[in-house]
């Protein structure tokens, strides 16, 4: 270590994303590709926590546009019906730091599912992220 370098062995780097998409899938990629292996060496670990549906004051205080505007009210139903509370999210944040987990998925009633069919058919798995906006309005 140079004399400009500080010392963050003993160190866990969490990367926080989506629950799916992009965000997912770059949380993933640095978790499993760069950072966990770059930073190992100076005795950091990097977890991957990857969220699913979560139910925050950031839902009935969005600012809704086009036709998601009219639908307000289903969506906060939506989310207070099957999302996770931000405590169970911390949960998971400290769970992947105390045991060193690589990817912690929360709650892994959400993620899981798509997961897993992604893994056996990426095709299938389309259908099924279009229909998340069918689910939440209602509508088609």
């Amino acid at each position: 270590m140079s004399s400009g370098e500080r010392d963050f062995s003993g160190r866990v780097a969490v990367v926080t994303g989506a629950g799916s998409g992009i965000g997912r899938s770059t949380a993933l990629l640095l978790a499993r590709l760069s950072l966990n292996a770059e930073l190992a060496p100076r005795g950091i670990h990097v977890s991957a926590v990857c969220p699913g549906i979560i139910n925050t004051p950031l839902i009935p205080a969005a600012h809704l546009q086009g036709e998601l505007a009219g639908h307000r009210e289903k969506i906060q139903r939506f989310y207070e019906r099957f999302g996770a509370s931000p405590d169970v999210v911390a949960e998971a944040v400290v769970d992947a730091v105390v045991r060193k987990k690589l990817i912690r998925t929360v709650p892994r009633r959400h993620v899981v599912p798509n997961w897993a069919l992604r893994r056996l058919s990426p095709r299938a798995a389309q259908p099924l992220a279009r229909l998340s906006k069918r689910l939440i309005t209602g509508r088609g």
